[in-house]
């Protein structure tokens, strides 16, 4: 079966990025031009942190150069009050979120021979115990006081947390999980999510201490640190964030180019088509995608890459819509097929 025309031409315009993974919001104190400069330079800190999962790129000329003028790397700034309609001037009723072009931050990169992390942040599971003074624990949950700085810290790198629901069950099995520090895949299937955030906050401690559990799939790994209410978050997220693009982000050695076949199945509606569209034209790693063929409910590809196929493949794999096909065809790589899961 031919593709139908619209598809064959919306499928072969080239890849782009993802929207929002290249804009960074900052708080700001006003709107004057000063507070304006240092705040897009922040953001462009900010932004190489997220791409790279590295620091200490301004060692680089070239990087250091860009922060001297990071304002060259802008596509868009605009100012958000925190009650929309309502003119602010004071933090933190007033941030700037700052837009920069992908091509030219990924050009920047390349030319420091820095790690680049070219894929979506993938959702993350958060399951974190608060162990408090009065020696009572709970759950971190939507409610609760700290939310708004992990969801602030997980912004600023571009992940989407995921908190617990109330289910007194599931209590107890993420419990068990955090003192086993086991049993993650089975919490992390439940919500159909790749990587989890867990572990313990202590604040019956002095000074208060937290043990991160990080879990992906086929690793795992523990870190220990002192924090503090206000750094809690941020902390965290760091450490996954390290974590993550120690594996995700590609040094400028495997930096490969690669054109290669994707094979996608469970393409079963229109609804599916422009999903999937959308997906793989908003990765960054791919230059273009052309479709070749649509037979039954699977979808053939031809995409063009900024990295070796195992390396797109291997982000491709964070995204929990995307499974390895169980049938897969017998005369391509069993690797580059997948199970579409709207």
């Amino acid at each position: 079966m031919r593709l139908p025309l619209l598809l064959a031409l919306l499928l072969s315009f080239p890849a782009g990025a993802q929207v929002g993974l290249y804009d960074v919001v900052v708080d700001v104190a006003d709107r004057g031009e000063p507070t304006r400069v240092l705040a897009i330079r922040q953001a462009f800190a900010q932004l190489l942190f997220r791409l790279s999962g590295t620091t200490g790129l301004e060692a680089d000329p070239a990087v250091r150069a860009a922060f001297g003028d990071p304002t060259r790397f802008l596509r868009s700034f605009v100012y958000l009050d925190a009650v929309p309609g309502e003119v602010t001037n004071t933090p933190p009723d007033l941030s700037l979120r700052v837009s920069f072009d992908p091509e030219q931050v990924i050009a920047l990169l390349e030319e420091a021979r820095a790690p680049i992390w070219f894929g979506h942040r993938t959702p993350v599971l958060l399951l974190i115990e608060e162990h408090r003074e009065d020696g009572s624990t709970a759950l971190i949950r939507d409610d609760h006081p700290l939310v708004p700085l992990f969801r602030s810290a997980a912004s600023a790198l571009g992940y989407p947390l995921v908190f617990p629901r109330s289910d007194p069950i599931e209590d107890r099995m993420i419990s068990e999980a955090i003192a086993r520090a086991q049993g993650f895949a089975a919490l992390a299937k439940q919500y159909a999510l790749r990587v989890v955030l867990a572990g313990r906050v202590r604040w019956d401690l002095q000074p208060g201490q937290a043990e991160w559990l990080l879990w992906q799939a086929d690793r795992a790994a523990r870190h220990r640190e002192t924090v503090t209410s206000e750094n809690v978050a941020s902390a965290a997220m760091a450490t996954l964030h390290r974590w993550l693009a120690a594996r995700y982000a590609v040094p400028a050695t495997e930096r490969i180019p690669q054109t290669f076949a994707l094979s996608v199945a469970g393409i079963r509606s229109a609804e599916d088509y422009l999903s999937l569209i959308r997906k793989l034209r908003s990765e960054p790693v791919f230059r273009s995608i052309r479709p070749e063929l649509a037979e039954d409910d699977r979808l053939l590809l031809t995409v063009e890459s900024r990295i070796h196929r195992v390396r797109a493949l291997d982000l491709l794999r964070l995204d929990p819509r995307l499974e390895p096909d169980p049938r897969p065809l017998p005369d391509s790589p069993a690797d580059s097929q997948f199970v579409w899961l709207p």
